[in-house]
């Protein structure tokens, strides 16, 4: 994690919140959340099954938003 947030990247012009640097042990687990989630899409996505690929599209968004509302300014 800390290459997508090397030191310096608090504030502006940058996307990374003041949160992410108090809580950068919670952002960690917030990104194995979205690594799991899309691996559930990829695998929904394979079996061809159309709801469980919405299902698996909805834990994803959730867990990118989820990270976002938290770690990101914008």
């Amino acid at each position: 994690m800390r290459e997508y947030f090397p030191e310096g990247t608090a504030g502006k012009p940058f996307e990374a919140s003041p949160e992410l640097w108090e809580d950068f042990e919670g952002c960690k687990l917030a990104a194995i959340s979205n690594a799991e989630a899309a691996d559930n899409l990829n695998n929904a996505a394979m079996s061809g099954n159309k709801g469980d690929v919405f299902e698996a599209l909805k834990q994803t968004a959730s867990t990118c938003s989820g990270c976002h509302k938290v770690y990101r300014l914008n």
